[in-house]
């Protein structure tokens, strides 16, 4: 249980998760895109969500659980072109000089439609729409948002290309009177298939508050039905922390294998003193995974 004053309620999630509010907005589907620290957003997948134009649409669902510190709990389920995704952040309660006054559970709701359409030349060209909606204790806000991507792959180079502008739109009603803006991003992302391995490249621009962040990921496919994936990125950076591990933040890992038409990933991801987020994703498909 989480003891907190009614004043700082409203910033619980950004500590422990994000740097501003609505930060369900940006966090990974699943736990491909978690333990690739979404360095691999350009690689046509079943999984690769941040990127609307790389992902494969299909006969396919995918079920996704990732705890996070303080007991905070994230689940998504997808199917096909639907994904929602929750967020529980448990049984809080308002106190005030060690008096509780009230205990209220907290949580956001995410719910998205994607598309996406591949042309000549292996140019695929994609869009997200949804919407939110979040509560904390009386507080509530909910809102509109769209992402947009294209990609390109260069087959005969084993090298891929991504684009995208995400989590465009408008808050209709904010927690407060104040104007929080949403937490849109440019995301420019490249890999390179070499034998076994996928190396991925994922540089982002967040425009609220005009940070960079740089990710890095490597994937090896030890046979057709098995993979290990590791990725780090400069999130380590964006902490004023002196630590001996701090280059350890943002480091993540994970481990993919198939069970018939069963796609299996379990990973993890180190944030920092706050701890660690893992988790579990099931994808199902009828068809034959790529």
């Amino acid at each position: 249980m989480i003891k907190l004053n009614k004043n700082i309620l409203l910033l619980l999630c950004n500590i422990i998760i994000g740097q501003s509010q609505y930060q369900i907005i940006n966090l990974p589907d699943n736990l491909f895109q978690l333990s690739s620290n979404t360095g691999l957003s350009a690689l046509i997948d079943y999984n690769s969500t941040s990127n609307p134009s790389s992902l494969i649409i299909g006969d396919n669902q995918s079920y996704s659980f990732i705890n996070y510190p303080s007991d905070i709990k994230f689940a998504n389920f997808s199917v096909q072109n639907f994904s929602i995704s929750i967020l529980n952040y448990g049984i809080l309660q308002d106190e005030l000089d060690n008096t509780v006054n009230k205990k209220f559970n907290a949580g956001d709701y995410l719910l998205k439609y994607y598309y996406n359409k591949e042309f000549e030349n292996n140019l695929r060209v994609g869009v997200t729409v949804g919407g939110y909606y979040s509560q904390i204790y009386t507080y509530k806000s909910f809102g509109i948002i769209s992402s947009i991507g294209i990609n390109k792959f260069f087959k005969k180079k084993n090298f891929g290309l991504g684009f995208s502008i995400e989590n465009l739109g408008t808050i209709l009603r904010s927690y407060t009177n104040s104007n929080v803006p949403l937490p849109s991003r440019y995301s420019l992302n490249l890999y390179y298939k070499y034998q076994k391995m996928i190396f991925g490249y994922n540089i982002l621009y967040y425009i609220d508050d005009y940070h960079i962040q740089q990710i890095y990921s490597l994937q090896f496919n030890i046979n057709k039905n098995l993979f290990l994936q590791i990725s780090n990125s400069s999130y380590q950076n964006s902490l004023s922390v002196n630590d001996d591990y701090k280059y350890l933040y943002g480091f993540s890992g994970g481990i993919g294998f198939r069970v018939k038409n069963n796609l299996i990933t379990i990973g993890f991801k180190n944030l920092g003193k706050a701890g660690n987020a893992f988790g579990i994703t099931i994808n199902h498909s009828l068809e034959n995974f790529k």
